[in-house]
């Protein structure tokens, strides 16, 4: 929340191709990690669903123009870890982003999200649960019909929606 309304405000980037164009590029990001000590699949999904709100503000036209990359990070070989995240990966790849008309052309994994160590003659580690960043790109039609969520009362009526 920012700003003196405490506005929420959308986490997507645009830029224009050229110095001379209206046209450009959008990327925003979503992610829902901590969601996931409960549930593998429903952390993908909504982290999907994250992407592709931040975007929505932006002036794409249709929504499989989206293009979709997948930073996957895990604890390979950790109690549950394998499992979940092939349930993850299945939930997205074969079921929800075709359902949307999106695709995951490209992806990244850190598959050692697990450190040990020895102190003071003690075994210790830490493990980080499965973590999944969603980046959204699209191509934008028109910079200039990116929405903002500032409230103007300088610009004539304005509204504030509850969804």
């Amino acid at each position: 929340m920012v700003g003196p309304w405490q506005i929420p405000v959308s986490d997507v980037a645009v830029t224009t191709a050229s110095l001379d164009s209206y046209h450009g590029e959008a990327m925003a990001m979503g992610e829902r990690s901590p969601v996931a000590l409960l549930n593998f699949s429903v952390s993908a999904r909504l982290a999907v669903a994250e992407a592709i709100t931040n975007i929505a503000g932006t002036h794409i036209g249709e929504m499989k123009r989206i293009k979709l990359s997948a930073n996957w990070m895990s604890a390979a070989g950790h109690t549950g870890e394998d499992a979940g995240l092939y349930e993850a990966v299945k939930t997205l790849g074969e079921e929800f982003c075709p359902a949307l008309g999106l695709t995951i052309p490209v992806g990244k994994d850190s598959m050692s999200m697990k450190t040990t160590w020895i102190d003071n003659g003690e075994q210790k580690s830490v493990t980080a649960p499965l973590s999944l960043v969603i980046s959204a790109f699209a191509r934008v039609e028109d910079v200039r019909k990116t929405l903002t969520p500032q409230l103007r009362t300088d610009k004539g009526l304005s509204s504030l929606l509850l969804i």
